[in-house]
């Protein structure tokens, strides 16, 4: 595998080479998480990982940008205060349809949404709200905090219609 990820790298490496910051310019997306995971995990989980990623001068120093960006600023928060939040807050997600959505999914649809594998999460049922390429949303009914708007990625999971 280590000969598969060496001509990935190289092609990363040429990339930021070219003076840009960032896999796609000069603000961080969703490529550089991506691939900063790979990076970290050859350098800090294999032994020759610092000697390996040595020869991609471009791609080290790209590291260590994303690296500066840090994990963000958590805070912790009690499950009775999350649910109060999403008790007290309105719907923001604006209803969109995705024009070349090969499903056709049309507003307001029953739909559910499920993990693509057997990872033991259920699947959600609600309304059809909003989709893209990369997210779909569904307004479903909660006990406790009443209509919420959960978003999902398109990637990993399925949207099945119901009836």
């Amino acid at each position: 595998m280590i000969a598969q990820i060496r001509g990935q790298f190289g092609w990363m490496n040429q990339r930021l080479a070219t003076g840009r910051s960032f896999m796609l310019g000069d603000r961080p997306r969703l490529p550089d998480a991506l691939t900063y995971a790979l990076v970290w995990f050859v350098r800090g989980r294999w032994k020759k990982g610092p000697e390996f990623l040595a020869q991609f001068p471009a791609l080290c120093a790209w590291e260590n940008r994303v690296k500066e960006l840090g994990h963000g600023q958590p805070s912790d928060m009690r499950s009775g205060n999350a649910l109060e939040v999403a008790r007290s807050h309105e719907i923001a997600t604006p209803e969109h349809i995705d024009p070349n959505d090969p499903q056709l999914l049309v507003l307001g649809q029953n739909v559910e949404v499920l993990p693509e594998g057997d990872g033991g999460d259920p699947a959600v049922r609600g309304k059809f709200r909003f989709a893209d390429r990369e997210t779909i949303a569904i307004v479903r009914a909660d006990n406790r905090v009443g209509q919420v708007c959960v978003h999902f990625p398109r990637v990993g999971y399925r949207v099945r219609l119901l009836i």
